[in-house]
Parts: C-alpha cells; structure tokens; sequence
C-alpha cells in the first residue's frame, strides 16, 4: 500500500520508518561469537576432562587438581552459553523482525511478515524449513539479488544449504548431547561433530546478517538521494 512505503526527508512521524541495523548487527555478531567462544570453552574443558578424569561418573566430582581446573572451566563455559543465550535472544528476535519491517516500509512486497520472519523459527516443525525460506528472501530483496543468480528454479545458493544443514545437524547433536549426561564420554564424542557445526553455522549466519544489513543500507541510501514520491 502506498501509504506505507517510507518516505525519506519527510517528518511525518506516523509513517513506518526505516531503521538502520548497522549497530543492532554489530550487537548481534559480538553476542554470536561470544557464543562460539564459549561453546569451544565447553568442549575444550570437556575434552581436558576425559583425558584428567577418564571414566568419571556424571554425577562424580573430579578428583584431581586438572579435573577440577576443567570441570571449573566448563562450568564458567555454561553458564557464559546460558547468559549469552539470554541477553541474546531479544536482539537476535528485534533483527529478523526489523530486518523484514525495512523492506516492507521501502515498498518490498514479502512472502513472509515481519513477526513471521522472526516467529516461525518457534513454531514445532515448520521451524525446520520456513525460516530458511524466510532468511533466503530477506537476503535476495536486500542484496538485490535476482531469480537468474540462483538458478532456474530460484533455489537457495549453496553456502545457505550448506549453513541450514550445519544448523539442523548442529541442533540435533546439541540435544542429543544434552540428554546424553548420563554417559558423559559418548555425550563428548557427539559434541566433537555437533559443536563444529554449530560454530560453521554461526559463522555463514553472521555473514549472511551482515550482507543484508550493508545492503539494506544501499538501498536506503538510493533512496534518500531520490526520494520516492507516493500517492
């Protein structure tokens, strides 16, 4: 609708607006990689762990002064996961949300809403595809990145079927590790395969954030040295 399209110069605070993600991204990638340090600081803890207290029941206390060093480790280690998580998942929610309500307020007609880019990644099942979907569109209408460029049949480009499945794998292993603490050296042989993925994943996400983010500042820009007009 026209009387939604962002309108760059004008003071007409009742219209939608376009908002930069420049700092919101900036936030988003320091809480990503704080979290990929953590996670190596749990499973390099872990691995320290089998080699100072191998065979050591899950509910046991290491008995040794390397055990309890790793073991005081890999407890800073969760609790930085957990905390980062926490503080994360707002920012992590607002940019997907904000990510989408930018093209919609510069006229993009979207597949997905705004609340859906950033809700079905909590909806049972269709987590597992939609939100792909949903990260492919917001990358295309932002880096202007046409149908051509991904082939015939507009299927996503490889490096992003290659982060979902890296996300997919990486969070069943995650899991299955959790519920695995009862058998703590196979629970950290599935962490040596699942945790690398998760870390691949985070690494293409964030790269993908910032691409959309630097475009969507492009297009912005475009706009503000043309302002569109509406009726």
């Amino acid at each position: 609708m026209a009387d939604e399209v962002w309108a760059p110069g004008t003071d007409d605070t009742n219209k939608p607006q376009y908002v930069s993600l420049t700092l919101t991204t900036r936030v988003l990638v320091a809480l990503q990689l704080g979290m990929v340090g953590m996670q190596g600081l749990v499973l390099g803890s872990s691995m320290l762990m089998a080699v100072a207290e191998p065979g050591l029941a899950a509910e046991a206390m290491p008995a040794t002064v390397l055990g309890t060093v790793a073991f005081a480790v890999l407890m800073i280690g969760a609790l930085g996961v957990i905390g980062l998580m926490l503080s994360g998942f707002p920012v992590w929610v607002y940019w997907h949300w904000r990510a989408a309500e930018n093209l919609r307020v510069l006229g993009v007609r979207l597949t997905h809403a705004p609340s859906g880019h950033a809700g079905w990644w909590f909806v049972p099942f269709a987590n597992l595809i939609v939100p792909f979907r949903a990260m492919v569109e917001l990358y295309r209408a932002s880096t202007g990145t046409d149908s051509v460029a991904f082939g015939a049949s507009a299927n996503a480009p490889p490096l992003f079927n290659a982060w979902w499945a890296c996300w997919i794998f990486g969070n069943i292993l995650g899991n299955l590790s959790y519920r695995m603490a009862d058998a703590p050296d196979l629970a950290l042989m599935i962490d040596l395969v699942g945790t690398p993925l998760s870390v691949i994943a985070t690494v293409l996400y964030l790269k993908f954030v910032r691409e959309i983010s630097a475009g969507q500042q492009a297009i912005a820009a475009a706009w503000t040295a043309a302002p569109r007009t509406t009726s």
